[in-house]
């Protein structure tokens, strides 16, 4: 995201409070009245909607949005500082929010990839509402009892809503799955990739190392570039 699109931004802040109240998309939908699959648009930014839909939303959440212009691209400070700003409970508590889909996962072995790895190895940005998840094609059926357990919803592309297609990994559709509070992308691969260990409070995750994943989200490696210059590092 780059940040001049302001819908997207609006989204993204809405889904990270969103979880840390604890709501699914269903319950805050009702609480505002609007159907689930509005407020996922609006989530994902892929909709204009009113500041005084805005306002209403966020008040929802006892929470008020707050508006200020600054410089083009320092969305990338901002976020920047919101991190920097985070200590190691914070963290953890933001890590928490996935605890369900962690259960979820148990014993079968998986790497967790995309912005939350580089937020649990220390890249100073808030907790991302998404997660990225990488497991290998032999552990597909484990994995698909383990959702079948969890009652875990599929997103569905053509309805713009969760629960219209089958949770099966294995069965065909979209690879993102609501597991718990966590909107969870799923990759399936015949290895794993490299990972190393990362301790955030109680958890401890198997995470693609930060230089790998920044080569592939050019968002991550703008935040890490902006970082870098900061900070006086050398790219």
């Amino acid at each position: 995201m780059d940040g001049d699109n302001l819908a997207e931004v609006v989204g993204v802040l809405l889904c990270a409070e969103r979880n840390r109240a604890k709501l699914s998309q269903a319950q805050l939908a009702e609480r505002i009245g609007v159907s689930q699959q509005r407020l996922s648009r609006i989530e994902r930014g892929t909709v204009s909607i009113s500041l005084a839909t805005v306002q209403r939303i966020f008040t929802r959440l006892n929470k008020q949005l707050r508006v200020e212009v600054v410089p083009l691209r320092a969305d990338m400070d901002i976020d920047i500082d919101r991190g920097l700003a985070l200590s190691e409970e914070d963290r953890a508590v933001d890590l928490g929010l996935h605890r369900s889909l962690l259960r979820t996962l148990g014993d079968i072995p998986f790497a967790v990839t995309g912005r939350l790895a580089a937020f649990a190895q220390g890249v100073p940005t808030v907790g991302p509402p998404s997660i990225d998840i990488v497991v290998a094609r032999r552990n597909l059926a484990d994995l698909a009892a383990a959702m079948e357990k969890s009652s875990c919803r599929r997103w569905s592309a053509k309805w713009h809503s969760w629960g219209f297609d089958r949770p099966d990994p294995r069965e065909p559709g979209e690879s993102r799955w609501l597991i718990g509070l966590s909107d969870t992308r799923l990759q399936f691969v015949d290895e794993l990739p490299r990972t190393i260990e990362v301790s955030v409070g109680e958890y401890r995750l198997r995470v693609v190392p930060i230089a790998e994943i920044e080569r592939e989200d050019p968002w991550l490696h703008r935040l890490m570039s902006r970082w870098r210059e900061r900070s006086g590092s050398i790219p």
